[in-house]
């Protein structure tokens, strides 16, 4: 007989929203008795949430013999979060966690695996907190989050801590999580067969799940990060789940725990050590390969006014010259929502007639060269919590220097938040491939990709840490023909239709928040610790 299979849970609230039924107790419940029966000892990461929620159950499942560990304080992926916020909140779960089990928290799971490039400065922190080890990395490409790069065998970071990263199988370039969650349930038997022979060549093999694996009962409903195929795998094979996990981990004692002591000196793994420096290094056809990331369709006039609520919020380039009419009109003029919403707001624009106007409608707002850091820094605000660039860079000249001018406008912690047309989007290709022209707007003359918003955005002092995207919202048909324009809303309607069967970027315009990658220095920190009325600041957003 096989070797058995640590199994691990994660143990997290699946419904649509508060008001729905919470079933999960219920189905963890009979999920420790299968264990017992089994004679199975798991490793079960909690999401803080729950544990003012359903301590009972946590304890419950501590005295049965089960490890305890962290699934995030939410269930927020780690890019979303940043150093700041996630070092925060995860050193409460902790504690909270230790104190209800009454046993130090040794393991950490990311949630959705969500341990990727944009995010390793997690482990760091994480061994600050006193942990021994993380399962966060899922070491291949994957439509949510993973990292193809990192080590398949079990690893240790800089810092110490040891990586128990997510077993996959696979031929070739494709790698999966067969022996987990939704692939677990939905892989046909022979498939799941054949990776469980492989299993038994890897170092510390486990499987996970979730409760609403094992919970066919539950009401269906489309769950909006997957869209409504994606919905449907999440229910298909939950009657059969516990009798798959109980064939590959009946009579498992081991932890993660364990497996984690028995590599304590594993190889480290240092992502910068792997990568030669850009001036000696020589490039094959994998460097021109960029793994996109999870990102999700919004309505980006909203979702801006969400990131920004209740905060001080500086906009740049808020004056929208040449269009502000026609937005007013719509209701969709952007710093007139974010004022609705934000605690503080500052309009910043290079457009004297933009600003003037604003003025005197009772906006705080100041013009000035938002590409010339030292004017930045001269107009002495007060840092803000969100240094929002709404359709602005594409316009910018110079749009490096643009960026590293933001810097003294951000507070540590805070965001600055990119939103610009995207240039591999459906619309841009169609029109070059149907009628041979390019549609743009005649004042911009930069054009991005993701891959080199975020690869810019790194190399002047910005940690890129979410991406979203969105699909631009038509002006009204002007002089373009009725065919003309019934093909362009045509095509933004396929945008949408694919960013929902998992492939975002084809969407026409990008969104993407980033932290300070560098603190600030005494003088930067002297300089807006001041706040200096009168002076003037901005770029124009004319599109």
């Amino acid at each position: 007989m096989s070797d058995p299979i640590a199994f691990t849970l994660d143990l997290e609230d699946h419904r649509p929203d508060a008001r729905a039924e919470p079933r999960y107790e219920a189905v963890v419940e009979a999920l420790l008795d299968d264990l017992d029966a089994w004679g199975t000892t798991a490793t079960i990461f909690v999401v803080g949430e729950l544990l003012d929620e359903s301590p009972a159950l946590v304890r419950e499942a501590a005295a049965r013999g089960h490890e305890i560990g962290l699934h995030g304080a939410s269930h927020t992926p780690l890019p979303e979060l940043g150093p700041d916020r996630f070092q925060s909140e995860t050193g409460r779960a902790t504690e909270a966690l230790a104190a209800l089990t009454g046993q130090p928290v040794a393991g950490f799971r990311a949630p959705i695996f969500s341990l990727v490039p944009e995010s390793a400065w997690a482990p760091e922190i994480l061994t600050e907190l006193g942990y021994r080890y993380s399962s966060s990395v899922l070491p291949a490409a994957n439509p949510l989050f993973g990292w193809p790069g990192a080590p398949r065998q079990p690893f240790r970071w800089p810092c110490g801590l040891v990586e128990l990263p997510a077993p996959v199988f696979g031929i070739g370039p494709l790698r999966l999580p067969l022996l987990g969650g939704t692939y677990l349930r939905t892989a046909p038997g022979p498939l799941v067969r054949a990776a469980r022979r492989r299993a038994e060549g890897h170092p510390a093999p486990w499987i996970y799940a979730h409760p609403y694996d094992f919970d066919p009962g539950e009401s269906r409903w489309v769950v909006p990060e997957v869209g409504r195929l994606g919905s449907r795998l999440l229910w298909h094979g939950r009657a059969g789940m516990a009798e798959r996990v109980r064939g590959l981990a009946s009579g498992s004692r081991a932890t993660l725990a364990d497996l984690a002591a028995a590599h304590a000196d594993a190889k480290v793994f240092d992502q910068a050590a792997t990568e030669p420096a850009e001036g000696n290094r020589e490039y094959g056809p994998g460097d021109m390969v960029h793994e996109l990331p999870r990102a999700a369709l919004v309505d980006r006039v909203d979702w801006l006014v969400e990131r920004c609520r209740d905060r001080r919020v500086i906009h740049v380039g808020f004056g929208d010259a040449g269009l502000r009419t026609e937005q007013d009109r719509a209701g969709r003029w952007l710093h007139a929502r974010l004022a609705e919403s934000a605690s503080e707001l500052v309009g910043l624009d290079s457009d004297a007639a933009s600003v003037d106007r604003a003025v005197s409608e009772g906006y705080e707002a100041y013009e000035a060269d938002c590409t010339d850091r030292a004017a930045v820094e001269a107009l002495g605000l007060a840092p803000a919590d969100v240094v929002v660039a709404g359709e602005v860079i594409e316009h910018v000249d110079s749009p490096g220097p643009f960026l590293e001018a933001l810097r003294p406008l951000c507070r540590a912690g805070g965001r600055l938040v990119v939103t610009t047309p995207n240039a591999g989007g459906l619309v841009t290709a169609t029109a070059s491939l149907a009628r041979g022209v390019e549609l743009n707007h005649p004042d911009h003359v930069v054009m991005f990709t993701w891959r080199t918003l975020t690869e810019l955005m790194r190399r002047h002092g910005w940690r890129p840490s979410e991406t979203a995207v969105y699909v631009p919202v038509p002006r009204g048909r002007g002089e373009r023909s009725r065919v003309e324009w019934l093909g362009i809303r045509a095509v933004l309607g396929t945008e949408r239709i694919l960013a929902r069967l998992g492939r975002p970027f084809a969407a026409d315009g990008l969104i993407v928040a980033a932290e300070p990658s560098e603190p600030m220095s005494a003088a930067e920190t002297a300089t807006c610790s001041r706040r200096e009325p009168g002076a003037s600041a901005g770029v124009e957003d004319s599109g």
